[in-house]
């Protein structure tokens, strides 16, 4: 695999699971977006999305946050890539990771998944790159991961690197809910020592290298908490441990299970819209950014606008501003209130 930097990435399958993960991760990396159909590809080349979704829309459409996108336009310095292609055999053989985000389709009557299209990126992967590692992440059934390690295992393949991150994305909001993910998880094969699960122990010990699977969870954690912007510290559970990350620190702090009372989990939800009182304006809060946006202004009008904190000092102030973004993001969570024009809202940071 190479540095962390210069990681490669190929997305097989370009609905909203895959194109907002092949978004995210092309901020910083060198991403390539799979599909069989041949409108979607060429849409995504000429940066406009094949599927309704509005920040992979504003994504796509802004240089500024991608800005390289399609085979012709020039790399940018600090910068990932995103290009759409119809050759899988091409993108998955350069890459070190394959994200398999091809449609399921789950038969009610029956209770049947069918997770043909899954297996195929998996037998071309394997084929082309037995080196890379897969993380599935389309809708398959509890212990469809495992149950493929023995799959192989029998069919005679000798090495197969297969993890598993489920998704908790919401149709039409796929890229805002990466940028801004309430959890990350990336799951790697274990042993279960239960003799109702000795053939799936068996399969994975002889065709995974488990501790080396460990490593690569982590390390495609990492890069979905590089893309997201509402990032900060994450954990990971390994065994009877658990390891956390803290933003902005190098090493990793590990605490034994038996030694931890108790584990808070704190989301900053941030708003939409929220009307000021009884006026035409609205007011909403990205989470995690600090940042307020200020919607429904009259063009030309004059906006008396400032933030108080609870002691009721000014820590904002604009007396000719016009409906921008006031950044809060430097300062301290607490309780603070808006005022425009003489309107009030209440919010927490």
């Amino acid at each position: 695999m190479r540095d962390f930097k210069n990681i490669k990435v190929a997305v097989a399958g370009t609905g909203y699971v895959g194109l907002s993960i092949a978004t995210l991760l092309a901020q910083h990396h060198h991403v390539t977006a799979v599909d069989v159909i041949p409108e979607k590809v060429e849409k995504l080349n000429r940066r406009v999305s094949p599927i309704q979704d509005d920040y992979i829309e504003k994504y796509l459409s802004d240089r500024s946050l991608l800005p390289c996108v399609g085979p012709d336009e020039a790399e940018q310095p600090g910068h990932g890539t995103l290009v759409a292609t119809l050759d899988g055999k091409s993108a998955y053989a350069d890459a070190d990771f394959v994200v398999i985000a091809a449609p399921t389709n789950y038969d009610p009557v029956k209770n049947y998944f069918d997770t043909t299209h899954v297996e195929e990126v998996i037998d071309l992967v394997l084929a082309v790159n037995p080196n890379a590692v897969m993380i599935i992440k389309s809708t398959i059934p509890v212990g469809y991961t495992r149950s493929l390690y023995l799959r192989y295992a029998r069919q005679g393949v000798k090495q197969l690197n297969l993890l598993f991150s489920p998704e908790f994305l919401r149709e039409s909001k796929a890229l805002y809910d990466n940028l801004y993910p309430s959890r990350i998880i990336v799951g790697y094969p274990k042993q279960m020592n239960h003799p109702d699960f000795a053939d799936e122990d068996q399969a994975i010990a002889s065709i995974a290298d488990v501790d080396r699977l460990r490593q690569t969870a982590g390390t495609f954690a990492a890069l979905l908490v590089e893309g997201a912007i509402g990032n900060g510290d994450t954990f990971t559970f390994d065994g009877p441990a658990v390891i956390l990350h803290r933003s902005g620190n190098q090493e990793p702090e590990e605490y034994m299970m038996s030694d931890i009372v108790e584990i808070t989990f704190s989301l900053a939800t941030g708003f939409d819209n929220v009307k000021m009182g009884e006026t035409n304006i609205t007011v909403s809060a990205e989470r995690g950014t600090g940042i307020l946006r200020i919607n429904g202004t009259e063009p030309g009008k004059i906006y008396n606008v400032a933030v108080y904190d609870a002691a009721g000092r000014i820590v904002w102030n604009d007396k000719q501003w016009q409906g921008q973004t006031i950044d809060l993001s430097g300062k301290p969570a607490g309780v603070y209130i808006l005022n425009i024009n003489n309107t009030t809202l209440k919010f927490r940071k």
